[in-house]
């Protein structure tokens, strides 16, 4: 009977420890998940969008209520801080957060930092003048171009009509931007190169000639040209200005002809303006 306690006894022993074996695996498999649940990156890929839109909405907000206290949109500069300021607080939080894509981090904090450059803007010149007019002008092209990249890109979308007519509008004016950026690279394009005959009038007057091809797809109501002149230690003497008011064809050349007292070594050919037909 002894015997038979023993082997009893000792198979329970032998059985037991793949239990507590097993426990123990099973105990630091959970611990070790558990930490590397707590070690996770909690990035914001997903999240980045939303936030965007959230800043977008109370940007959108603001500017309606203080349209309805003041009767009018026309704000001084502080009220205009506090209309950027209420898209900023939102958006700002993805500053310091982690992306796995680093191009959308890129274009994040592209963003926040055009934001910023609106505060700037603001903090430095009076509403009403010309400076502000053009520096504001600038940095709301840049983030019209940024904010129709997140709306193709990564699916960016607002709620409420306010909000929406908003976002449309400086999508609009994002392809506006974006469609003379494509003109400026065409026309760059035709003067790329250009070299100037001269030739000396007598008297100290020098005529400058050229023969210029309209080599993009642009018919040209006008076309105007500064030529700069240097001399021969590359310092810049002066200009002087040529330009075209007739229609000018895709294709079509045309003689450019201007005058000077300067007789250049060098000439650098700046379009000064033009106007698409």
């Amino acid at each position: 009977m002894r015997k038979l306690l023993v082997g009893v006894v000792g198979l329970s022993l032998l059985t037991s420890v793949p239990f507590i074996t097993a426990c123990g695996s099973n105990a630091a498999m959970d611990a070790a998940q558990a930490e590397a649940e707590e070690n996770k990156v909690d990035y914001a890929d997903d999240e980045a969008m939303s936030i965007i839109a959230s800043g977008l909405e109370a940007r959108s907000k603001k500017i309606d209520d203080m349209t309805a206290q003041l009767g009018t949109n026309l704000f001084d500069n502080e009220q205009m801080l506090a209309v950027v300021n209420s898209e900023l607080d939102i958006t700002s939080q993805l500053k310091n957060r982690q992306f796995e894509d680093t191009v959308l981090q890129a274009d994040v904090l592209s963003y926040i930092n055009l934001l910023q450059q609106q505060l700037d803007v603001i903090d430095t010149y009076s509403i009403d003048s010309m400076e502000y007019a053009d520096k504001w002008t600038s940095v709301y092209d840049e983030r019209s171009s940024l904010l129709k990249k997140f709306v193709d890109e990564y699916g960016l979308t607002v709620e409420g009509e306010s909000a929406q007519s908003g976002l449309q509008e400086i999508v609009r004016n994002a392809n506006a931007v974006n469609e003379k950026a494509d003109e400026q690279k065409k026309v760059d394009a035709i003067v790329n190169g250009l070299t100037w005959d001269k030739t000396d009038d007598g008297y100290g007057y020098y005529t400058y000639t050229c023969v210029l091809e309209n080599t993009s797809d642009l018919t040209f109501s006008s076309f105007n040209l500064t030529l700069a002149l240097y001399d021969a230690e590359g310092v810049r003497m002066g200009e002087t200005w040529v330009g075209s008011s007739t229609a000018w064809q895709p294709g079509e050349k045309v003689r450019f002809e201007a005058a000077s007292d300067i007789d250049a070594a060098e000439v650098k050919t700046e379009v000064d303006w033009y106007e698409v037909a």
